[in-house]
């Protein structure tokens, strides 16, 4: 065997090698990718509370916007999946009517549909990101 053919088996192992080694980190990081796994809702003397639970811990509250007509709330969640197995939650409770849960440009977008805009607050508790959703005053029919 000569040295060039040699140093071609060489380096087909090497390439082989760096294939499957890039296919398992590959598997091992779709495993450990961020997935919002579940979006809950409850009614509180201050407001709503809506919980997004997801795979892992979240270092710091994502970015989130709001819009008046429609009165909305998204959160975007880069990189993040959506692995609840469905899109729209409906609540219909407060101020509250729907989630929808979005992916796409390698994000997943929550989006809180309101009845009316509100003031809100996020922030996080380990798997979890809190949006409070402050009571919205009422005008009087009198």
């Amino acid at each position: 065997m000569t040295t060039s053919t040699a140093i071609a088996k060489a380096f087909k192992m090497i390439v082989r090698s760096m294939f499957w080694w890039a296919a398992l980190v590959s598997v091992g990081w779709a495993q450990a990718q961020l997935s919002i796994q579940s979006v809950t809702a409850t009614v509180e003397s201050g407001g709503e509370l809506v919980r997004i639970h997801t795979t892992a811990p979240l270092a710091q509250a994502p970015v989130s916007f709001a819009t008046q007509s429609p009165a909305r709330i998204a959160i975007d969640f880069p990189g993040a999946l959506n692995g609840m197995g469905r899109s729209s939650l409906d609540f219909n409770q407060g101020n509250l009517r729907s989630a929808t849960v979005v992916e796409a440009a390698g994000k997943t977008r929550v989006i809180l549909s309101l009845d009316q805009s509100a003031p809100y607050r996020t922030r996080v508790e380990g798997q979890v990101l809190i949006v409070q959703l402050d009571n919205v005053a009422v005008p009087s029919t009198a």
